[in-house]
């Protein structure tokens, strides 16, 4: 079936897409913000849980993504009743997360963190700097693992989070042990 349709503001014909987007795709990312979009503004409008839950159960349908309430937490505010939170988790059969906890790796707190916040990040990374010290790295080599390995280790709570001095001047001192 051949159609019309706008194309670069003028009239052309449809032409049908057969395999979707795939892996490495230069769209896909594009696209999934589009999705994160359209998702954030729904879950704006959501009146109460059911609603919510429709929203979340309608997204994961489009791209076959299923929502599991067993690895979902749903966190409070502290002016929230006790009835709307024993109602939340009932229709959702989600249960309440409690601060801080960690997701993908990064810690979400409260507030600024410590250095007590932020200590299991830096202390994950370190055990890596003692195994690749008595490689037979050339200087050039431990440099590019240094920039490579380690600081792309620390980017993801370093772009929500400013690190304590503390830590940082830690980093620093092993990043120069290694090398």
């Amino acid at each position: 079936m051949i159609s019309l349709s706008l194309l670069n503001g003028a009239p052309g014909i449809y032409f049908p897409c057969f395999r979707g987007v795939r892996q490495g795709d230069p769209l896909s990312p594009l696209l999934f913000c589009i999705a994160e979009e359209v998702l954030g503004r729904l879950i704006e409008v959501a009146t109460n849980a059911r609603v919510l839950l429709q929203i979340l159960t309608l997204y994961a349908d489009i791209p076959g993504q299923v929502f599991n309430p067993h690895k979902s937490k749903v966190y409070f505010g502290s002016r929230v009743s006790s009835y709307v939170r024993e109602r939340v988790q009932t229709i959702m059969r989600i249960q309440p997360g409690m601060f801080p906890t960690v997701y993908l790796g990064a810690p979400i707190i409260k507030g600024a963190p410590k250095v007590v916040d932020l200590q299991a990040v830096f202390d994950k990374i370190i055990p890596k700097f003692r195994r690749w010290k008595g490689s037979s790295l050339s200087l050039a080599g431990r440099v590019s693992l240094v920039i490579s390995v380690i600081t792309s280790s620390f980017v993801r709570t370093m772009m929500v989070y400013k690190w304590p001095n503390t830590l940082l001047k830690q980093m620093e001192m092993a990043m120069r042990n290694l090398i």
